[in-house]
């Protein structure tokens, strides 16, 4: 699904998260791999590793559909 921003003409696609994590030394953990898949089929993965917490932020998340 490809959403355009009537305001901006900008366009975004929604994406399904998915991370691969790294069990440390007491029962800590880290992300190994973070995977975000668009739901269009046109747009690739975006693949994310090695990377630290402050590196990226979340910009919005997809709660549910208002009737």
């Amino acid at each position: 699904m490809r959403i355009v921003d009537p305001e901006t003409q900008a366009s975004f696609t929604v994406k399904k998260y998915r991370s691969e994590k790294e069990y440390l030394d007491d029962d800590q953990w880290c992300h190994k791999r973070i995977i975000l898949s668009p739901e269009n089929n046109d747009f690739k993965d975006i693949v994310l590793e090695t990377v630290s917490a402050g590196d990226f932020r979340v910009a919005e998340v997809f709660l549910s559909v208002l009737d």
